[in-house]
């Protein structure tokens, strides 16, 4: 029983499997999961770990997960920083505000140096720092550990901890489960440092006057207009003069589907009932992902950034995406908060297809429009990453490639806010 079953080629004892569940799921794995699931889980491994304690003596010490940095999305511990970030990129990196410490905190992060990033931490490094210049909503190490502590839980290895009865693991979900936990590690430091705002902005408790309340048209909601639209007294009036006119949208009165990919081609089709559906064609030599995470991230984060324009390269044409938070349903203190969500495209109606709407808009709680975009889009992704790896322009045998691409659409900032609600 007691057996080094190593990890390519290095030593690596049975029992180190309950140490990495253990960091995985010790942390906030109740963001992936509900919180029964993960107790029932982590209850099981402690008896097993209380085995290996009891019965052969076995003294638990720290995994230096670098040693297997080859197993999971790492870079190689011994290359210089030079060759993560050259000083020429580090350079132009200074004038965007990203500091040679917010460099080295990167390196010693995707290098997986827990000692090196927490003395980089206490100096004052920046893990949301801008490290990818080609990739404006970049949110540096945090960004890059977040989305794969996320990818390897919910799609690498969902079914190995979700599932009552769990299959033994085989080579590869053991390296996995040594990624996640070393990503969990590195994710817990940083996030003493990234000022993630976990709060729940509750309705202002106030007294609101006439003006400040909005009654919709054939609807019980009544929107209370958050503050923010007074300093924008004509986007206040285009606003209300647009919603009063509206319902409030539920979870039966739209869904979001998707279709593909194909050719390099992802069809995504927002439908409303009673409506024809608005379709956005995606294509790969312009991927929208890392911008439509963003978009929707900001628009959980509703009071500091109330209103956001993305643009969608659909090669024949441009789509826009467009939220402006209003206020607050009277009816839920908490979960209330509502936005005006708009999408149209730059196609002359004349010329768009009878079978699709040129532009839509609803008025819909912010965290169900977020939560059913999100999730809808990475479980179609998941499922269909092989036809991804093929049809989408990703080199077939390039990993990093398709890791990076999955990233993309995964965002743990997401799913901790989401989870909260």
């Amino acid at each position: 029983m007691l057996k080094d079953i190593g990890l390519l080629g290095k030593p690596f004892p049975i029992w180190s499997i309950t140490q990495c569940w253990e960091e995985a799921l010790g942390y906030d794995a109740a963001a992936y999961r509900d919180e029964k699931t993960v107790a029932d889980f982590m209850a099981r491994n402690q008896k097993v770990k209380a085995i290996f304690q009891k019965y052969f003596n076995i003294e638990y010490s720290p995994i230096n997960y670098q040693t297997y940095w080859e197993n999971y999305y790492s870079e190689d511990p011994e290359i210089p920083d030079s060759d993560i970030v050259s000083p020429e990129e580090a350079k132009v990196l200074s004038m965007m505000g990203t500091t040679q410490l917010d460099v080295e905190l990167y390196c010693a992060v995707v290098k997986f140096d827990l000692p090196r990033i927490k003395e980089l931490l206490k100096k004052g490094a920046k893990p949301r720092a801008i490290i990818d210049m080609d990739d404006r909503w970049d949110e540096g190490a945090y960004g890059r550990i977040g989305s794969e502590c996320s990818f390897l839980c919910t799609c690498r290895l969902a079914y190995a901890w979700n599932a009552v009865e769990e299959p033994p693991l085989d080579d590869n979900e053991i390296g996995d489960l040594v990624g996640w936990a070393a990503h969990e590690s590195v994710y817990r430091c940083l996030e003493e440092y990234a000022t993630l705002d976990k709060r729940v902005i509750p309705r202002p408790r106030m007294s609101i006057d006439d003006s400040r309340m909005l009654k919709l048209k054939g609807d019980s909601s009544k929107i209370y207009l958050d503050k923010c639209l007074y300093c924008f007294p004509k986007r206040r009036q285009s606003i209300k003069h647009v919603v009063s006119n509206m319902k409030m949208f539920g979870t039966n009165d739209f869904t979001i589907e998707f279709e593909g990919p194909e050719n390099g081609w992802l069809e995504i089709y927002f439908k409303i009932e009673g409506k024809k559906p608005f379709l956005i064609e995606i294509s790969d030599a312009y991927p929208p992902f890392p911008f439509l995470k963003k978009w929707l991230e900001n628009m959980l984060d509703f009071s500091t950034v109330t209103s956001e324009s993305i643009s969608i390269d659909c090669e024949q044409y441009k789509v826009v995406l467009s939220y402006d938070y209003i206020g607050y349903d009277d009816r839920d203190d908490c979960n209330g908060a509502v936005a005006l969500i708009q999408i149209g495209s730059d196609i002359d109606e004349n010329n768009t297809s009878k079978e699709y709407e040129a532009n839509i808009q609803i008025v819909v709680p912010i965290h169900l429009f977020v939560s059913k975009f999100y999730y809808s889009l990475k479980d179609y992704v998941y499922l269909r990453r092989r036809t991804f790896s093929k049809q989408w322009k990703l080199p077939n045998s390039d990993y990093f490639e398709f890791r990076k691409f999955i990233s993309s659409v995964v965002s743990k900032t997401i799913e901790q806010k989401l989870e909260m609600h």
